[in-house]
């Protein structure tokens, strides 16, 4: 009886499931050249349409749902404007797994509103990107303080059509708000005053920062976030991926809530799009274990001045409440009273550090500042940031690459392995995953709209050539030309389906 069975099973795996799992892709293939040619077998049209359905829905992710705020007499027109956006879902159809990519929004966190404040000079392709994941996790509002690229028209005029994103660009009024800010007067803060660079935009981003707050408090937020554009929110071990989720469950008595940073690992120097290509993070020293973070700290360094390239002391979400205040970029304080500030044991910010060899490269442009050491000090808070800009001003390009290489870039796969079995690395694809589906969404939104296009294009040259024949026999088209148009007409429809989703991976 033993050696019945195992003649049944290969390897100890049973005969039956290897066969069906053998036969699995030739079904799926089969299945996928039925949809090919079912529409000249059967006269059925084959659209993207009829292989995803595509429904509106507020509730499809956490955070879709936007408020229209009411306008203010100090508003521009275009946050006057009122209009909803909406998150279309993609859903798989037929395929017995329509709700597997539908992200509801957990019980009871529809309620907390919560907001995010910045300073940045990005243009649209890191800034688009950036707000749609964030929607998708639940922040409800933007605050956005504009230099750069950003305060450009081409830039700010899209930015200032969505309801949700209020946006400060550069202007004597913005400037005469932040010299009548309270702390602007105050000594912790005057350390940075009068000097350049990194240490100028620590003071604007304070100063916007409680311009932000006040805001805030205006637009009924209970919870506000101080983040930069290269960084993404990470809810991890929260139901449905939502932040909605992880803010609601903290403590009332609980005044701020640390998110310890992940740090972006490149593995080529050749990343263009840091939040679809980079999925491997240093952890922080809070989520790990001590003896392992000191054992392998050498390894991780490779000759950096730090275990992270830049800062390793995390960013804070504040509740609002009244005496709420910046204390610096990454933390909140209290006119009140010390706030009583948590630590998150699984969630945290993914740092997208100097992700691009362009990130470097272009560091020198970004700052005139002397290459002293001195010097350096008073342009730069951080190190790293110190000795990138003296490598991207004294090096040549094919130099610079390979310093790039030998102090950011990561190609050891063993070593990578090894770090990411003892818990300092980390494999993170939620965020790839969200934006590359919200791509995918829109690529087949595109292909349906076009496909709807031509499709009447096809009708009104065939009205026109109907009725043209009354008048010139001659040129009545055939049942068979009738049918060449028809497919020509298909087959470029398939062509721009193809193309379009092509250039979404």
């Amino acid at each position: 009886m033993g050696r019945a069975q195992d003649r049944n099973n290969v390897g100890g795996f049973p005969i039956q499931t290897a066969l069906l799992l053998l036969s699995l892709p030739i079904v799926l293939a089969g299945y996928a050249f039925f949809l090919q040619v079912r529409e000249d077998l059967f006269g059925v049209k084959v659209s993207a349409a009829d292989v995803y359905h595509i429904k509106q829905d507020y509730d499809a992710f956490p955070g879709s749902r936007h408020m229209a705020r009411e306008a203010t007499d100090t508003d521009s027109q275009a946050e006057k404007e009122t209009a909803k956006v909406q998150m279309p879902q993609l859903v798989a159809k037929g395929t017995g797994f329509e709700g597997a990519l539908q992200l509801k929004p957990a019980t009871g966190v529809k309620g907390t509103k919560v907001c995010i404040a910045t300073t940045t000079g990005d243009g649209l392709d890191r800034i688009i990107p950036w707000l749609k994941y964030h929607r998708s996790i639940g922040i409800d509002m933007f605050y956005l303080f504009a230099e750069e690229k950003t305060a450009t028209p081409e830039v700010a005029s899209v930015l200032e059509t969505m309801p949700d994103v209020l946006l400060w660009k550069p202007s004597k009024a913005l400037d005469q708000r932040r010299a009548g800010s309270r702390i602007w007067g105050e000594s912790w803060l005057r350390g940075f005053f009068n000097k350049p660079c990194n240490h100028a935009l620590f003071v604007r981003q304070n100063l916007n920062l409680e311009i932000a707050i006040k805001q805030a408090a205006l637009d009924e937020m209970d919870w506000i976030l101080h983040i930069d554009t290269d960084e993404l929110m990470y809810p991890g071990g929260a139901p449905n991926y939502s932040l909605r989720t992880v803010l609601a469950s903290i403590k009332d008595d609980v005044h701020t809530v640390v998110f310890p940073n992940y740090e972006s690992i490149v593995e080529n120097d050749h990343v263009q799009d840091p939040f679809n290509e980079v999925t491997l993070f240093k952890r922080n020293f809070d989520h790990v274990i001590r003896e392992t973070y000191f054992s392998s700290y050498r390894d991780v360094t490779r000759e950096n001045p730090n275990y992270f390239l830049t800062y390793g002391n995390g960013k804070s979400a504040a509740r609002i409440r009244p005496g709420l205040r910046p204390n610096g970029a990454h933390r909140f304080h209290s006119y009140k009273k010390p706030p009583y500030e948590i630590k998150a044991s699984e969630a945290a910010v993914l740092h997208y550090t100097y992700a691009r060899f362009s990130d470097i490269a272009n560091r020198k442009h970004r700052c005139v500042c002397k290459l002293g050491d001195e010097d350096l000090k008073k342009c730069f808070i951080l190190d790293f940031d110190r000795l990138a800009y003296k490598m991207s001003s004294t090096m040549a390009e094919d130099k610079l690459r390979q310093w790039y290489r030998n102090h950011v870039v990561w190609t050891d796969k063993s070593v990578v392995t090894k770090l990411v079995a003892n818990g300092l690395f980390d494999r993170i694809y939620t965020p790839q995953v969200i934006l590359q589906g919200m791509m995918a969404q829109e690529a087949i939104q595109v292909t349906r709209s076009k496909d709807t296009v031509l499709q009447n294009r096809t009708k009104d040259l065939l009205a026109i050539n109907n009725n043209s024949t009354r008048e010139r026999p001659s040129a009545v088209l055939s049942a068979q030309q009738k049918k060449l148009v028809t497919e020509a007409v298909m087959e470029a429809l398939k062509k721009n389906a193809a193309e379009v989703l092509s250039q979404t991976r």
